[in-house]
């Protein structure tokens, strides 16, 4: 099973479920004894799941506390760069696996 650690972390850490490596570069500080993917032998591997909020240029470039979540915001540039980073790895990869539209 893949998962994020949010959702799976619970079972892990009840033994209900056992974490066989993470899927990105670094180890997590919420499971510093699972080793990544990349160090468990299956080199460059690394999958990470990362969620984007757009809206209008026009927007307001702040708000209220109470309407902030307790997230990593990043930059308009840093999100673009971001999103064509990751356009860019998954286009590579379906080209790569011969996936083709149906």
């Amino acid at each position: 099973m893949v998962s994020q650690v949010v959702n799976v972390l619970p079972q892990i850490k009840s033994g209900n479920s056992k974490a066989l490596g993470v899927s990105t570069t670094k180890r997590l500080s919420q499971l510093p004894d699972v080793p990544t993917i990349d160090e468990a032998g299956l080199k460059g591997h690394e999958v990470t799941i990362w969620n984007g909020f757009f809206a209008p240029r026009a927007r307001p470039k702040t708000s209220s506390p109470s309407n902030q979540a307790p997230v990593t915001t990043l930059s308009d540039e840093a999100l673009t760069a971001q999103l064509k980073a990751s356009i860019d790895k998954w286009v590579a990869a379906v080209r790569a696996a011969g996936v083709k539209p149906e």
